[in-house]
């Protein structure tokens, strides 16, 4: 059984500590939210982690969309979109559709994905 979870972020860094309540405000109950800025990490959104068979494109996008409303409030900072997947195959295939590489680049956001392996019997 092949097993396969997967954790997104967003990371914005360089966003000013005086604008990052006004940030933390606005985003959704949805997300946690958690300020690593002090080992250079930024103001951290992230998603609950998500086990199920759907594409990476397609969590991704669930992801990003609520937080385009508020692209204004980041706009200008360094912005890492991060996905870690996590799977029990010995390779990985990330395809991402054209809006959703459109979203991010309206987000003017780097992606960094990275696989880790899962162990099926420890899952």
């Amino acid at each position: 059984m092949n097993v396969m979870q997967s954790d997104i972020e967003l990371a914005i860094i360089g966003l000013r500590e005086d604008r990052h309540n006004s940030l933390i405000d606005k985003i959704p109950c949805t997300y946690a939210v958690e300020d690593r800025s002090a080992n250079g990490y930024g103001l951290v959104i992230r998603s609950e982690s998500s086990e199920s068979s759907e594409e990476i494109n397609a969590k991704l996008e669930k992801f990003l969309r609520p937080l385009l409303l508020l692209i204004e409030m980041f706009n200008g900072c360094d912005c890492i979109i991060r996905i870690a997947v996590f799977n029990s195959l010995t390779t990985t295939t990330v395809t991402f559709s054209s809006s959703c590489l459109e979203i991010l680049r309206n987000i003017n956001a780097r992606l960094e994905v990275s696989v880790y392996p899962l162990d099926e019997e420890c899952a």
